[in-house]
């Protein structure tokens, strides 16, 4: 499993560590660690549009987003 930390981040980046993390490990399950709500919520909608099931577990400041890939 991958493991992708986006604390700390302005809006924008985390998604964009996401998009070139997906893009080099084709297939693999990500674990990506956020700070913010807007965060869990730009990759929770990328990633489904991408083809992962997305559980989402934490709170306020300390969020785990674990995205695995379906398998068609």
């Amino acid at each position: 499993m991958i493991e992708l930390d986006v604390r700390g981040y302005s809006r924008g980046i985390p998604l964009i560590k996401l998009q070139k993390t997906v893009e080099n490990h084709t297939g693999e399950a990500i674990t990506v660690y956020a700070d913010t709500a807007w965060t869990v919520e730009d990759v929770t909608r990328y990633a489904q549009q991408q083809g992962f099931s997305v559980v989402k577990s934490g709170q306020a400041g300390d969020y785990i987003i674990i995205l695995t890939p379906i398998k068609n």
